[in-house]
């Protein structure tokens, strides 16, 4: 991925009795845009008695919806989800070539991984040329969620 040096922790940490969420992100070298964010949320027990699981579900599949919208608004939009098989319960790409972004949602248990890969940017205009670009990133994304994963437990 081409990412070097500690990563910094977000400013969105949560930890409650329902969930923890943390974000850390890594930096292009002195370039103030982030290359690589990772977002982990973990859900805990909920009030209303769904399971941390089921409720992680739930929270999977509105993040999953967030992201399409997202994706089908920005330039370039590629809408449909790329299955990422092997990765957790339920896994996903989005590619999105215009902003020249590659997206990875994983959910295994009551645990979700969010990793989005943002590209320097280029001067690169071809759709089908980014795509390619894009396609590329998805094994090193793919490396990395069984190291969280396998932390989490």
């Amino acid at each position: 991925l081409h990412v070097t040096g500690d990563g910094k922790v977000g400013g969105s940490t949560e930890d409650t009795r329902l969930r923890f969420n943390t974000l850390c992100f890594w930096l292009f070298g002195s370039n103030d845009r982030p290359a690589l964010d990772v977002t982990v949320t973990i859900s805990r027990q909920d009030l209303s008695g769904i399971s941390p699981e089921q409720n992680m579900v739930n929270y999977f599949q509105t993040m999953k919806q967030r992201m399409l919208d997202d994706a089908t608004r920005s330039p370039g939009a590629v809408g449909a989800p790329e299955p990422a098989a092997g990765l957790g319960d339920e896994a996903f790409f989005v590619l999105r070539p215009g902003t020249e972004t590659v997206q990875l949602l994983v959910r295994e248990d009551n645990a979700a991984v969010y990793l989005q890969y943002v590209f320097e940017r280029t001067n690169e205009k071809d759709p089908a040329v980014l795509l390619a670009k894009l396609r590329q990133m998805q094994p090193g994304l793919r490396s990395i969620v069984p190291d969280v994963l396998d932390d989490l437990r």
